[in-house]
This record gives structure tokens, sequence and C-alpha cells, in this order.
């Protein structure tokens, strides 16, 4: 189901992102249209709400980390220049007290990821596991300021099949904007309303349903890992609201996800916003030199060596007394939405995990009230 749920999320994402962009349909459709020729625009992705409903042992950890999770923030912006046909992208992900940085730049079918991100991953990864890996900083910095080829991580991943379509280049944002063009016009009326300067589209589950199985016919690779099928029968609800204010010109789209519980399998209800502003505001779009991109061989054996394995013995894997005080931080913070029980069921996972100190253990303890 998370498969499910994620697949349709970065569908989703790519068909709303990708317009950062009479009567009320017209209206509507003209706002859009404005919006995906802007050269640039703003963005910001906010998880307003998570849980997830499991009777399994570990249901209390897995709610203490959903709620955790309700802080992620993707913010950044994108710009493209229609004369190169280059495209940008630059975002920001927080989640969990850190900041992964992202950037795609690409051009025609060529698109490179920066490799800046990694550092992070690799610290938020520490931080569920409980091992406390040294960064190795040379292997960082070996690859720090470099690119992969989307192309060539993608050759790497399906050997044997063609490289997915890539939605970052501009090329394929403009036939993903021209598909979308035709699916608000198919849809009814009634789905358009207007309030004051805002113009609003709300569509659900059978309506989203609808958009993927079209999207998975005239764009088969981007969608070949969505069964709209297995989302319809997994979901029990799916609603979208797209607003434009037609004075400001910014954009707003609400998806609110509820999940149905599949044997072992927990329910999800997931909430989230989306915040866009487009701009006119053009920007020189440079791709990545021969010298700053990397393979993805490469790049593997680099990250192969950024961590050292936690040795077994305890003066080792203990956690660190920094990573420790975040990890307090955060329990403190959210002890007060969990049960007694729920506590008590999560305090013998951490000392299971043989990672803390005595003395550790007594704070996190006072820390959750017991």
């Amino acid at each position: 189901m998370k498969k499910l749920v994620l697949g349709s999320i970065t569908l989703l994402g790519t068909l709303l992102l990708a317009g950062c962009g009479a009567g009320n349909k017209e209206a509507f459709q003209k706002e859009y249209d404005d919006q995906t020729k802007a050269a640039s625009a703003t963005f910001e992705m906010k998880l307003t709400d998570l849980s997830l409903e499991s009777d399994d042992t570990n249901a209390s950890i897995v709610s203490m980390v959903a709620a955790q999770l309700k802080d992620i923030t993707i913010s950044g912006d994108v710009a493209k220049d229609e004369k190169t046909n280059a495209s940008e992208t630059k975002m920001k992900i927080k989640a969990l007290g850190k900041e992964i940085p992202i950037t795609a730049i690409g051009k025609g079918e060529d698109t490179y990821i920066s490799t800046d991100y990694i550092e992070s991953v690799f610290e938020i990864m520490s931080s569920f596991t409980g091992e406390t890996s040294k960064l190795d900083k040379d292997a960082l910095n070996a690859i720090k300021g470099k690119f992969i080829s989307t192309k060539d991580a993608m050759e790497n991943l399906q050997p044997d099949k063609k490289t997915t379509q890539d939605v970052f280049n501009a090329e394929e944002q403009k036939k993903i904007q021209e598909f979308m063009n035709k699916e608000f016009k198919a849809l009814d009326e009634k789905a358009y309303t207007k309030k004051d300067d805002t113009i609003t589209l709300t569509f659900g589950k059978k309506e989203m349903v609808k958009v993927m199985e079209d999207y998975a016919k005239e764009f088969p690779k981007n969608a070949k890992d969505v069964d709209t099928k297995a989302i319809e029968k997994s979901f029990q609800s799916f609603e979208v609201k797209m607003s434009y204010d037609t004075k400001s010109h910014k954009g707003t789209t609400k998806i609110k996800i509820a999940t149905k519980k599949e044997d072992d399998i927990p329910s999800m209800k997931i909430a989230l916003t989306i915040d866009t502003t487009a701009s006119d505001k053009k920007k020189t779009i440079k791709l990545p030199a021969k010298s700053e991109i990397i393979s993805q061989e490469d790049l593997e054996k680099a990250t192969a060596k950024v961590s050292t394995p936690a040795q077994t013995t305890k003066e080792t894997t203990e956690i660190s007394e920094e990573d420790f005080n975040e990890v307090l931080g955060i329990l403190k913070e959210q002890s007060k939405s969990f049960t007694k029980e729920e506590i008590e069921e999560a305090l013998k996972i951490y000392k299971d995990m043989d990672v803390f100190t005595d003395e550790q253990i007594k704070k996190l303890e006072e820390a959750l009230g017991l």
C-alpha cells in the first residue's frame, strides 16, 4: 500500500507542479495556462496531517515516527528557458531537524541531479537506525558539487529496459501541461466554483483515477509503477482542491487521502498543501560541465565509503550525545500525543536497541514522564 500511496502522490505532484500553472471552467483554464507559460515559479509543500493506525506490536513506534514526520516541508523554485529548452528545479526538504537540498538541471532528454543531498540523507538514516556510523568527510567532499545523470542512474536500475521519461526536463513538462489542459476541459462545469477572486476545482477518487488512467495511456513509461485499479480499491477517500487567485495569481492545492487497512498493513491518512506563485522573472540556466558529472558507479563507490559500519561493542554502538539530545527534544514535544502504554512500549524498543547509556535511558524516562 505504501508504494501505491507514494506512487499516486508522486504522479499527482508531477501533474500539479507542471502547472506552477465566460464560466468558471474557462476562467480556471486561463489562469492555469498563464501559470504554465510563466518563466519561473516558487512552491512550498507542507504535510499538514499524517496518521497510521496499526494493531501490531510496533504501533506505538509507528505512531511516534508519524508524529515526527508531520513537520515535513518541501520548498523551492522552478525555472525554464523556452529558447534553450533548459529547466532547473531547486528544492529543500526539511524533516526530522534536517534539511535535504535537491537540485535538478535538464535540457532535452538529459537531466542531472546534484549529489549535495547525500550527507543529509545519511544523517537522517543514522537517526532512524540509532547507529552512530562515522561519516567519512573525505568521501563526502569527493562528490560534493558533483552531478549524476538520471539516464545513467535509470539504466543501472533497469538495464534491460529503456530509460523512463524524465519529468524534470522542459520538453516533458510541456507535454504534461498539454495533457492536463485536456483533462481540465473534460471535467464537468460543476467541479468549478468561484468565491470572490478565487476559482477552485474540486475532484475526488473517481475523477483522479480517470486522470491517472488517461495519463498511463499517454505516458506509459512515467506511470508504469502506478496501478490505478489497486489505488481505487485501496483508497477509502481521495480529494483534491486546486485554487487560483485571479488577482495575485497564486495557486493552492489541498490533497486529502485515506487508505483502507489491508491484512497487516495499517490504514493511513495524509493531508498536504502545495502553494505556488508564478513569475515572469527569467533565469540563465547553466548545465553542469563534464568535469562536474560522475557516473553511477563512481557515486556508489563514494557512498560506500561515507559510512563505517558500527562495531558490535557497546562502546561503538552508543548514540552520540548530540544525536541523543535531538531525539530527546523530539520526544519531549511529542510525548503528550501518546498514551502511557504507547510510551512504555516505545521505551522498551529503545532499550532493546542497545544504543543508549544507562544515564540516557534515565533521561528518556524523565522526559516521557515514567
